[in-house]
């Protein structure tokens, strides 16, 4: 009773933190959602490891006790699963998306898309916790996003019927999350009261799909008409009037370390630059702009976000790369005119 209370305390701080409506708040709520998943997920993986231990016993058993071709349909016919061996169950415990992983291809308590929404929102809160990386216009919906998807875990992971000691006084606990004198008397917190509790945090918080489909769409578009605008800067300081060119040159110094963009010159005129293609173009951009502008049809949350993140996942190594060429030409530029002013 005393961990799943845990949880749920967690669960219900994390709301109210995205209710304060600020980017810090966003910011902790996104680190306690994401540690109530994991912890969900930690119990359930002990629960399925204690179970596969079971089978691993039976297995062992049935092995000593018949022939070869009895034991191998013996296996086919109860379904015995695998016995995963020390070195993988250190693995699942140790990383989320092995947890995952394990969850929903082996167990098959998570739904896939669920697991994919899940492993993705983890990667944004590493990004907030440990690199300070922080996306302003995505932040709301985003620890929305977590907070609706951490009430599924608990229905798709919670032991059924909590029950707990006489001794212990559960009232507070009961009286704040409305489930009253008759379900507290039972001694028992049951799969209702779990799913009066969750339907409550439901109620005081959520993100329709009309906004979360808008503010994706809008942050795409606008990061992909920002980084447009870096490649023309790179573009106007080499004097190249294609753009295209300028995204070859930047994705052909990126085939082999040893090819440098200060030495553009020499590279645009190298037989390995004008035999290389590059897979990003123009035409690509438009391609990723299209995709942002079909959230439109899409009438499902966990499928929209996952085909924003799709999107965001190709062009965002090519928005890191543009940037970081047109700080270094911006820079360059900088110090030039730093030069000519004797400064």
């Amino acid at each position: 009773m005393r961990q799943f209370t845990v949880i749920i305390e967690q669960i219900n701080q994390s709301k109210n933190l995205i209710l304060d409506n600020d980017t810090a708040s966003f910011r902790m709520a996104l680190i306690l959602l994401d540690n109530a998943a994991e912890i969900l997920m930690y119990r359930k993986v002990l629960s399925e490891f204690r179970h596969n231990e079971m089978y691993g016993k039976i297995r062992e058993q049935a092995k000593s006790a018949m022939p070869p071709e009895i034991f191998d349909k013996f296996l086919t016919e109860h379904a015995v699963p695998e016995i995963l061996e020390e070195k993988k169950k250190r693995k699942i415990l140790k990383y989320f998306d092995e947890k995952i992983t394990f969850l929903c291809d082996t167990c098959g308590l998570i739904p896939s898309p669920v697991g994919a929404v899940l492993s993705s929102l983890h990667s944004y809160r590493n990004e907030t916790y440990h690199r300070d990386i922080i996306r302003n216009e995505i932040l709301r919906p985003i620890a929305i996003l977590y907070f609706e998807l951490v009430c599924e875990l608990v229905t798709y992971l919670q032991q059924s019927g909590i029950t707990y000691s006489s001794a212990d006084d559960w009232s507070h606990f009961f009286t704040k999350y409305g489930l009253g004198e008759t379900q507290y008397k039972m001694r028992m917190l049951s799969d209702e009261d779990i799913e009066t509790i969750l339907n409550r945090f439901r109620t005081e918080l959520s993100i329709n799909l009309h906004e979360l489909r808008e503010t994706l769409q809008e942050y795409v578009i606008n990061r992909l008409d920002e980084t447009l605008d870096r490649l023309n800067f790179i573009s106007d300081a080499l004097g190249s009037k294609r753009l295209n060119t300028t995204l070859k040159l930047i994705q052909f110094t990126q085939t082999n370390d040893s090819l440098q963009f200060n030495n553009r010159n020499v590279l645009l005129q190298s037989k390995e630059f004008n035999n290389y293609t590059a897979p990003i173009t123009e035409e690509v951009f438009s391609n990723w702009r299209a995709k942002a502008h079909h959230f439109v049809n899409i009438e499902e949350k966990l499928a929209l976000f996952m085909a924003f993140k799709d999107v965001e996942d190709q062009f965002e190594p090519i928005e890191h790369k543009t940037y970081d060429v047109a700080d270094e030409l911006d820079a360059a530029i900088q110090f030039a005119i730093d030069l000519a002013r004797g400064k």
